[in-house]
């Protein structure tokens, strides 16, 4: 599937990703900040009885904004973090630090090595699924 098509069907992470889509007609940053806040809270609310930490919330974060589709996404976040030393709420402070965690990790992916992985995971794939054992337990 797509991110494309993931995006237009009900999975648990399709509420995050519906949120994502705001931060594109914010401008104040304080108010990103606690839209972003509000995401991770629905992030922790998707995972009932359960507690996550923060490699899987960072983890689950990275793969909403991946599925989002938005290829500037990650400006209004960029932008937001600015204005991180003029806040002096704890809540807004928490959602900042996890927005420039964002930015820096996606800065430093190299996409055209990603592209290759997965194009190698693809092929691999396909040639599992043909010999008739996709999930490699036979």
């Amino acid at each position: 599937m797509t991110i494309g098509e993931l995006s237009h069907h009900d999975w648990p992470l399709k509420i995050v990703i519906d949120s994502l889509v705001h931060f594109m007609f914010l401008i104040n940053p304080f108010k990103i900040a606690r839209l972003f806040s509000l995401v991770i809270t629905k992030i922790g609310d998707i995972f009932i009885n359960k507690e996550i930490d923060f490699d899987q919330l960072f983890g689950l974060l990275v793969v909403s904004i991946i599925c989002c589709g938005i290829s500037d996404i990650l400006s209004p976040l960029k932008y937001a973090c600015e204005f991180s030393e003029f806040s002096n709420d704890s809540t807004i402070d928490y959602a900042m630090s996890h927005m420039e965690g964002l930015c820096e990790y996606f800065a430093k992916l190299d996409f055209i090595a990603i592209k290759k992985k997965s194009k190698k995971f693809e092929i691999e794939f396909l040639e599992e699924y043909e010999s008739g054992d996709p999930l490699g337990i036979l």
